[in-house]
């Protein structure tokens, strides 16, 4: 009786079996929601982290070409005054 009850309250809730399962399994709606909630909240701060993380990456490679232009630069401007001399 309380089987057939519950399957008919969730039909008209539009919840599958499986959904109440694990419904009953997280002790109800609230308990998932606050999980996936600090959950979401976890990979946004991990997001964050690794665009920052990739913001600083390329601020290095800037770096380091804007150090190898400069480098080629003097390279080119010493072969040029060697040639004139």
């Amino acid at each position: 009786m309380y089987q057939t009850q519950t399957r008919e309250r969730s039909r008209t809730q539009g919840r599958s079996r499986t959904q109440d399962r694990s419904r009953n399994l997280t002790g109800g709606g609230a308990m998932s929601a606050a999980a996936s909630k600090s959950a979401s909240a976890a990979a946004a701060a991990s997001k964050s982290a690794a665009a920052l993380q990739m913001k600083a990456v390329k601020a290095n490679v800037a770096a380091a070409n804007a150090t190898q232009n400069a480098n080629r630069m003097m390279q080119r401007t010493k072969a040029l005054t060697r040639t004139r001399n």
